[in-house]
């Protein structure tokens, strides 16, 4: 028996529909993907792109719920770095080199990571960390 192929428009619509269970994140005309949470157009020339927005969309709203806690934050942080390091062919080590250029360059997250460590019995110096009162 013949194998039906089904039309790019309906393989978009199937895309999307893992996302659109409990809530509209994605809409489409059939050629372009709106990604609702983000207010975005994305590319969606194969399933792998629409499947990595999909987690980025995940981790940004884990990471806007409330009663969050601290260590949960820089869980879903850890998490979301190591998945871009892992990111293959240029474009990935381009993405996994800005990622830790602005790791490295927010005092903030670093305050936050050593808190973090503090809370969870670890030694560490806080002597060394940028002391500016409006961060905290």
């Amino acid at each position: 028996m013949p194998k039906i192929r089904s039309s790019f428009c309906n393989k978009i619509r199937e895309w999307i529909s893992t996302a659109n269970t409990d809530t509209e994140v994605f809409t489409t005309d059939g050629k372009i993907v709106f990604c609702n949470p983000c207010g975005k157009s994305i590319v969606c020339e194969r399933k792998s792109q629409v499947d990595q927005h999909i987690k980025t969309v995940i981790v940004i709203k884990k990471l806007e719920t409330q009663n969050m806690t601290l260590h949960e934050s820089i869980s879903i942080i850890n998490e979301t770095k190591e998945k871009i390091n892992s990111i293959p062919g240029s474009k990935g080590a381009t993405l996994a080199t800005k990622l830790n250029e602005l790791s490295n360059k927010n005092e903030g997250l670093k305050i936050l990571r050593k808190i973090n460590s503090v809370l969870f019995g670890e030694n560490v110096q806080l002597e060394d960390l940028y002391q500016d009162p409006t961060i905290l």
